[in-house]
């Protein structure tokens, strides 16, 4: 949790359709050395591949829709604070421990 909550200020949801979101990472991204990170995504049950293309900042998550919920996928990159950002991702890793994302 405590890397999605890292991660959260730095990227913004510029597409979503259900089984594939784009994410735009900002500049801030890279400084603050995170930008790696972005792959750990990958460790969320349904979630497919994770591409990261560092020249755009674009980052395309492809995950399969019958096992994430496409609202909570949305909710999560939506999130305002930490407590909607926990709620989300309580839901989408439900018995896992998301302190460690």
């Amino acid at each position: 949790m405590d890397l999605l909550e890292r991660l959260r200020p730095h990227v913004t949801l510029k597409h979503h359709l259900p089984g594939r979101l784009r994410l735009r990472a900002g500049v801030g991204l890279a400084m603050s050395g995170l930008a790696g990170s972005l792959e750990t995504l990958r460790e969320a049950a349904g979630v497919g591949r994770v591409t990261v293309n560092p020249a755009t900042g674009s980052v395309l998550v492809e995950y399969d829709a019958a096992v994430l919920s496409p609202a909570l996928v949305q909710a999560l990159f939506e999130a305002r604070d930490g407590k909607g950002l926990r709620r989300a991702a309580a839901l989408l890793w439900p018995g896992g421990d998301v302190s460690k994302m």
